[in-house]
């Protein structure tokens, strides 16, 4: 078995399910036999010809109950094999890609054999060796074939025995006349190494499992740029996101979020870095992270002419930017790993509605100490574990989610404007109102992002705005919230700023009802005490008998 971790996801492209009986009931062998993959297989797209969309759909959630599989399903317009597949690469999403042909029944341990193999190789891709099953009609004319189209020297982990399951009768007698697989098929896979172990039972000579797409320059490149090119060509497929990071001379910082970056399962991303500090160290660290960032970083040294004002350097790095795409990390901010690949997928594949142009997640709290004292961690809370769905109702109370918990499309910016410029503080709620006034927010209930805190620095470059600026914060809320009602009392008319009023109304509310409660409660106790006291005095008053 292979450690797996979040950079092995695998997709399995299932080419092509012809709309008929058989083809369905090879679709649905194939299915079953990945259902039982020791493997996690975390995507499986199909091609499917004519308009039997919806019948591959229930024939895949019969084997793939409960929606951990993810299921891409094409519909194919004419008849075809293996070799009219797309690019692999432009149908999946996995950084593992296997394409096989319905019919194919892959062993339980087919694919973590094959991972582990491209792993431990350093290769782009590897050919798994098969067991072809040979019914006792035409047999020795398959036979034949099998040796014409796929020599023992190509496949050397290639068996061929014999069978009278009257299934693979069935199959044979279908193919053979439909004439499925040349000896051009098998040239295909000759780029890649073979595993001689057999991995897959096939019903046909050429239905050959391929781990990676086809890279027939592999005999003459090195491994490592073929990754690369592997990498680049797989990213093109993702619609790609910037990353807008706001950093002033905080590198020790700074480099633990660039490491939440780099560990993204989703690679199609640029990170487009505002340094406002513009000392040296943050080139240097760009330089020591050169390979791993591939020309993914866009750096731009920053002096504002409105210091201190944090929407300028966010809407500087977006103007730096051009992916559809646009997330905020601040220097002391992470992510999980899966961040990315599961926002983006939230977004553009499951979008819920025509009008969500964003999607958020859920935030964990991490209290620390300085990094002085080696950023230990002191403990953590959820900050809304209790995040459904965004509505203005919910925003205008309190501001429900982090910037960087937040992905949203480039457009927006030139619908509705983008950061305030001219706020120290809340520019992230100024901008999630204005959002929510326009268009929706999906949420993705998980926990996918950290906000670390230090609340022993409140003077220093470590200190959260949260924290160092609770005065400010105050202010500025009351501001934002006039500004609007202003606007709404000019123009005659209910709006923003009522919904701002009447929801800071409830909240100073909830805050008196709170402060009361806890002196009731205060009080309770302290009579709880005398209470206490006065029946002791009473017991040592009274006469002993």
């Amino acid at each position: 078995m292979v450690a797996r971790t979040s950079n092995h996801k695998l997709s399995i492209v299932v080419w092509q399910a012809s709309d008929s009986q058989v083809g369905f009931k090879l679709l649905d062998r194939t299915l079953f036999a990945l259902s039982g993959s020791l493997y996690d297989i975390d995507e499986v797209v199909i091609g499917v010809e004519g308009q039997s969309i919806e019948r591959a759909r229930e024939l895949f959630a019969r084997h793939f109950p409960g929606g951990k599989t993810r299921v891409v399903l094409h519909e194919v317009l004419e008849s075809g094999g293996l070799q009219d597949c797309p690019d692999v690469s432009s149908l999946a999403s996995g950084r593992f890609v296997a394409l096989i042909r319905p019919g194919v029944y892959p062993y339980e341990h087919a694919y973590s054999t094959l991972v582990r193999e491209v792993d431990r190789l350093g290769v782009p891709g590897i050919a798994g060796g098969f067991h072809i099953a040979v019914p006792e009609v035409g047999g020795d004319k398959m036979a034949s074939r099998v040796e014409a189209a796929a020599p023992g020297a190509k496949f050397p982990g290639t068996a061929v025995f014999d069978t009278s399951h009257p299934e693979f009768a069935r199959l044979w007698e279908t193919w053979s006349d439909a004439g499925q697989g040349t000896a051009q098929d098998a040239d295909g896979a000759g780029t890649f190494p073979v595993h001689a172990e057999p991995l897959f039972l096939v019903a046909g000579a050429m239905d050959v499992a391929r781990l990676g797409p086809p890279a027939r320059e592999a005999s003459s490149t090195d491994g490592a740029t073929l990754r690369a090119d592997l990498a680049s060509r797989r990213s093109q497929a993702q619609p790609g996101v910037d990353i807008i990071t706001r950093t002033f001379q905080r590198p020790i910082l700074l480099e633990r979020a660039l490491k939440s970056i780099l560990d993204q399962t989703y690679e199609n991303w640029t990170w487009v870095l505002v340094d406002g500090g513009n000392t040296a160290e943050v080139p240097a660290l760009l330089e020591k992270y050169k390979r791993e960032l591939r020309d993914r970083v866009t750096y731009v040294p920053f002096v504002s002419n409105q210091p201190r004002m944090r929407g300028v350097p966010i809407n500087t790095g977006i103007r730096a930017g051009s992916n559809p795409l646009i997330t905020l990390l601040d220097d002391d901010d992470t992510w999980a790993p899966e961040f990315l690949s599961k926002m983006v997928a939230g977004l553009v594949d499951d979008k819920p509605h025509p009008t969500v142009r964003g999607i958020v997640c859920r935030t964990t709290c991490i209290e620390e100490t300085s990094v002085e004292d080696g950023l230990r961690k002191l403990g953590e809370r959820p900050l809304n574990d209790d995040l459904h769905n965004v509505t203005l109702a919910k925003l205008s109370m309190v501001n429900c989610f982090c910037t960087h918990a937040f992905v949203y499309e480039r457009e927006v910016i030139a619908e509705i404007g983008g950061y305030p410029e001219d706020y120290p503080v809340l520019e992230d709620w100024h901008f999630n109102l204005r959002f929510v006034q326009n268009f929706e927010i999906s949420v993705l209930p998980e926990v996918l992002t950290y906000y670390h805190f230090r609340p022993s620095n409140t003077d220093t470059s470590e200190a959260n705005s949260q924290v160092a600026e609770v005065r400010h914060h105050k202010f500025h809320e009351g501001r934002l919230i006039n500004e609007a009602l202003r606007e709404d009392l000019r123009l005659g008319r209910l709006g923003l700023g009522h919904v701002l009023a009447q929801a800071a109304t409830m909240r100073w509310l909830g805050d008196k009802q709170h402060n009361l409660n806890s002196k009731v409660k205060a009080i309770g106790e302290k009579i709880g005490k005398i209470d206490a006291r006065t029946k002791a005095v009473k017991d040592n008053m009274a006469p002993r008998k």
